[in-house]
């Protein structure tokens, strides 16, 4: 009991009890509103944003309080009552009359009753369900594969063969709906260079179940125009800032995990399009024009599991004008070309970037029509792409460019990449490569010919490396970081052109050869995405990623977000 007079100490002591009260009960309902951010072992992993989503959402549940563990496989209970929930279905009354029923929680009687009488999951022939087993990767597929065969999705054993897996005969037959869910790319193969394996006997992680269910509750909005399945709304900001579309090539090889992959670890949750290019993605060849190449661990690991960044695969004509001459002008070959992109597409990419170059100009609207039938084929399920060669004037004759007819072009793809480079190329006289002058002519030409939205500026990362002389010769390639370090190595001045908005330098080799080189820094790149912003374009896209300095990530941060 409280005495009505008290003391200055205890009155002190006490409104610093009250303050104190006040701030811990903030701090619990803080807690409450949020539950994922307690969550101390999803902090840094590649699946956090998707887990907390779906658990602040309801839909998956943590291991504890404060641990969800993400990378322990995940058992068939727990993956029964995901599914049920991601469904939005009601808890069934039926008993469970598994001879195991006993080792599942009373709480979860309903919601895997419910999937049970789905047909969703089964149990074994002996009676029991087994709820502590594993999931399998073939189970999970399979029972995500029941709901899209349920809404029209066709399980065609196709998708389980090559060239979509190469261990396809190991999967069970009674995993064959688990082919409607490899159509819709709720489920991507592992990466075993050079090939993509199913795994289907693999245990399903906790956090990859997660990933697959926000996919799966994706293509149920999109699929289930009757009303079957109702999932429950996701937590997301309903109004999410707008940005400029940050894309890019990815070169370089899983084994010596390369500079594009090291740029995309770290920096990769500003890129909203990664293109898989050479080394990864595919090109036709010049003797039997055959679609050759192989698939990026990158791809079928960390950026797959990303539904806000498309990830697309190049494909080129190995820049032989006389293959592209023959795929665009033999009927044939046209048709052979179209069946092969598409069967590389149905390995989960999400689009495709053509990079079509050294085209002969006679197949100006031969190239149009292959772009226009690309386009009626596959645009209503993929992202289309072409980079094509940056023109501030449309000349058909040009050896280089002529073939690439913008205003038309414009009309079958989702996006198209100038790749405004290379101005002064490798085997050029010495001069920069990327003048923002020319840049910028290069963007008033584009948008003559197309809307702002379907314009990606291609953007370089890299320079060159010339004998300072004013001839024709080939030059070495010098990467942004690589040209800074060079110029401190010989203490050079970095200077720059106010016109082109270039930096440069000269040096002299321990030979006493006088060097020139022009490269990519953070002002030229401020410089080149104000003409984004300026000209309100879709975006920009880089060649090529690992090229960059870090700094140049805040600098795409400060100007296009």
């Amino acid at each position: 009991m409280w005495h009505c007079c008290r003391s200055p100490q205890s009155l002190m002591i006490l409104s610093l009890i009250l303050v104190m009260a006040i701030l811990l009960s903030q701090s619990a309902v803080a807690a409450q509103s949020l539950p994922s951010t307690v969550l101390s072992d999803i902090r840094g992993h590649w699946a956090r944003d998707t887990i907390v989503l779906l658990h602040s959402s309801g839909v998956i549940s943590a291991l504890s309080e404060d641990l969800f563990g993400p990378d322990q496989p995940i058992n068939r209970l727990d993956f029964a009552r995901w599914v049920t929930r991601s469904l939005g279905e009601t808890p069934s009354q039926t008993p469970l009359e598994f001879a195991d029923a006993h080792k599942i929680p009373t709480a979860a009687h309903g919601e895997v009753a419910r999937a049970v009488e789905l047909g969703l999951i089964h149990g074994y022939p002996d009676g029991t369900f087994g709820p502590s087993d594993f999931v399998t990767r073939a189970q999970m597929a399979t029972i995500l594969g029941r709901v899209l065969v349920t809404l029209g999705v066709p399980a065609q054993p196709r998708f389980l063969a090559a060239p979509f897996f190469q261990d396809g005969d190991h999967i069970p037959d009674w995993a064959l709906p688990a082919a409607a869910a490899v159509r819709k790319q709720l489920v991507i193969g592992r990466s075993t260079y050079p090939n993509r394996i199913f795994a289907p006997a693999d245990a399903i992680t906790r956090a990859e179940a997660a990933t697959m269910l926000e996919r799966f509750m994706g293509q149920l909005d999109e699929l289930d125009t009757e009303g079957t399945f109702s999932p429950p709304s996701l937590d997301v900001d309903p109004s999410p800032t707008d940005q400029y579309l940050v894309a890019g090539w990815y070169l370089g090889t899983d084994e010596a995990k390369g500079d594009s992959y090291q740029s995309m670890s770290r920096f990769s949750s500003r890129v909203n399009m990664v293109i898989m290019s050479s080394g990864y993605g595919f090109a036709f060849d010049e003797d039997d024009l055959q679609l050759s190449g192989y698939d990026s661990e990158f791809l079928f690991s960390e950026a797959s599991n990303r539904d806000d960044q498309a990830v697309l695969v190049r494909i080129t004509n190995s820049f032989n004008p006389s293959v592209s001459d023959r795929i665009l002008n033999d009927r044939r070959y046209t048709q052979e070309a179209l069946d092969a992109i598409e069967a590389v597409l149905e390995r989960g990419y999400d689009g495709v970037n053509i990079n079509f170059e050294d085209v002969n100009p006679q197949d100006r609207q031969a190239l149009s029509e292959f772009m226009g039938l690309l386009w009626r084929r596959l645009a209503d399920d993929y992202i289309i792409t072409m980079a094509v060669p940056a023109k501030v004037v449309d000349n058909p004759a040009h050896g280089w460019s002529g073939a690439f007819d913008y205003p038309i072009l414009g009309r079958y793809v989702h996006y198209l990449m100038p790749m405004a480079y290379d101005f002064h190329w490798s085997t050029a006289a010495p001069g920069p490569v990327a003048p923002v002058n020319w840049v910028e002519n290069v963007v008033k030409y584009t948008l003559s010919t197309m809307s702002a939205d379907k314009i990606l500026l291609g953007a370089p990362f890299y320079g060159y490396d010339w004998e300072d002389n004013n001839e024709p010769h080939r030059s070495q390639s010098r990467w942004w970081p690589t040209a800074v370090s060079l110029a401190q190595q010989h203490g050079a001045t970095i200077e720059s052109l106010e016109t082109c908005q270039t930096p440069f330098f000269r040096y002299t080799t321990d030979k006493g050869v006088q060097r020139i080189v022009y490269f990519e820094n953070e002002n030229s790149l401020r410089a080149r995405l104000s003409l984004v912003t300026q000209y309100e374009l879709a975006g920009v896209a880089f060649w090529r990623f690992g090229q960059e300095a870090p700094v140049a990530w805040s600098v795409i941060h400060e100007v296009l977000d």
